[in-house]
């Protein structure tokens, strides 16, 4: 998404590797570097492909303030939950407890996974493969494995309906076809039954992402 690009629209679609470290280094925001754990190489000769994994790992390995970068990503989640209304439980990227706040727990671990002595492996970008990696140490196993379940059960549902329907999903109105897909993904009877048990795992995930990025404490009760 070329809007993203450190000087905005305005600024040049191409930029230096020197000049981009010195950016991601010194002046680039929390979201950016949350950005920056989805990085990967395209194309490119050895030698930049090699420049470019350095620059990723040595900003994304700096040990960082986590109670700044837990209060940075939340304030964001909630920016984007307000700008950005769900329609209901089966907007399952943005709804609360959805996707995003899967991505968005994921993305907080890999930043602040350096400064809690926690080993990251080179090259995981993958939401999944951060979660499996990171999550059971950071934030506890059993918390990681519902992660893990919620994770791809939402991906391929939305997955599944995007397909499927151009509209907004709606149970009542979905054809039998598309019901019975949905289902099969689950292993789920009836959709009544998955209705009630998307609405606890999205619960569920925002009650580990309430867990996993702490509001700060008030300094004076403490």
């Amino acid at each position: 998404d070329l809007r993203l690009r450190p000087s905005g629209n305005k600024g040049p679609i191409a930029t230096s590797i020197q000049s981009f470290l010195k950016y991601q280094r010194d002046s680039a925001w929390t979201w950016e570097h949350m950005a920056l754990t989805r990085a990967r190489v395209v194309s490119g000769d050895a030698e930049l492909v090699s420049q470019a994994r350095s620059v990723f790992g040595e900003v994304l390995n700096r040990k960082r303030d986590a109670a700044k970068i837990a209060t940075d990503v939340r304030e964001m989640r909630m920016r984007i939950e307000q700008e950005k209304k769900p329609a209901g439980i089966w907007d399952l990227k943005l709804a609360p407890g959805g996707l995003m706040d899967i991505e968005f727990i994921a993305q907080y671990l890999r930043i602040v996974a350096a400064g809690e002595n926690v080993a990251v492996r080179p090259g995981e970008t993958r939401t999944l493969d951060i979660v499996k990696a990171l999550a059971p140490t950071m934030i506890g196993h059993e918390e990681a494995e519902r992660l893990v379940s919620a994770l791809k059960a939402f991906t391929e549902l939305s997955q599944i309906i995007r397909l499927c329907i151009k509209e907004e999903f709606d149970p009542e109105k979905a054809p039998a076809a598309l019901e019975d897909l949905v289902l099969r993904v689950v292993d789920l009877p009836d959709m009544a039954t998955l209705e009630e048990h998307v609405r606890k795992t999205e619960a569920d995930v925002r009650s580990i992402f309430n867990h996993a990025l702490p509001e700060p404490k008030d300094e004076e009760t403490g």
